[in-house]
């Protein structure tokens, strides 16, 4: 059987050009010459005859195709298959039926369940703050040692914090909840160590630490720049004031 044309596949060009240079002429020939003209090799090397016989599946089978195309197409279904093909069809519409009863009754069932009154909660040191007022924007998760390292990186004229105990926890937590964010804490930080009054250049050479910064009564007034050395106050002077660590 003679053809014009063949179809010619990557896979058949992958195979061929990993062999040798000097046989691949040869091989092209001979997958052209079966394809075309049905003619087989006879006197073909090893190495020809090892990429024909892989490639020869693939044209038998596009032949076959394009013989049967040329007689009319794929032969007419026999009554018994069609009437196996109809059966299947409807036990798919079946099938598909009820699988959307079962979906809707579940959905049905849902819609009466008792809802769960029990409220599961889970305590930790972790508080989510979004700072930039962003719904959409997924919240920093600030914790306890978050801060304590933003003190010391701020504040190294400050005595260290050694421990990072439950009371000193409890406080960074009350802060964390009445608004103060990160950025809060590190701009009285930051502050903190500039004040002169605060890094003990007062009368009685009293110096802040990071429990007298947490107080409640303490951090808006270092925000507020009350402790600055240009603030104008007697504590920017570091003239007066207590100095026992009680709130100024």
């Amino acid at each position: 059987m003679e053809r014009d044309s063949f179809v010619f596949y990557r896979s058949f060009y992958e195979a061929i050009r990993r062999q040798p240079k000097k046989v691949q002429a040869d091989i092209y020939n001979t997958i052209a010459d079966y394809a075309l003209n049905g003619t087989e090799p006879t006197q073909a090397s090893d190495a020809v005859l090892s990429i024909f016989l892989l490639i020869k599946p693939q044209i038998d089978a596009n032949n076959h195709r394009y013989t049967a195309g040329k007689k009319g197409g794929r032969p007419s279904k026999t009554d018994s298959n069609k009437k196996e093909e109809k059966t299947k069809t409807v036990d798919s519409e079946k099938e598909e039926k009820t699988e959307t009863y079962g979906f809707e009754n579940r959905a049905e069932k849902d819609a009466f369940e008792k809802p769960n009154e029990n409220e599961n909660v889970n305590e930790n040191e972790n508080v989510n703050v979004n700072e930039n007022g962003n719904e959409n924007e997924k919240p920093k998760t600030i914790t306890a040692s978050t801060v304590v390292a933003a003190y010391h990186r701020l504040c190294p004229s400050f005595p260290a914090v050694k421990v990072i105990s439950d009371k000193r926890k409890k406080a960074i937590h009350a802060r964390l909840n009445s608004g103060y964010t990160l950025t809060d804490f590190e701009q009285a930080f930051t502050k903190a160590e500039r004040s002169r009054f605060l890094r003990g250049g007062n009368k009685n050479n009293w110096q802040a630490d990071f429990d007298w910064l947490m107080k409640d009564g303490n951090l808006p007034k270092v925000l507020e720049g009350k402790y600055d050395d240009d603030s104008g106050t007697d504590y920017g002077r570091g003239e007066e004031g207590r100095y026992d660590g009680t709130v100024l």
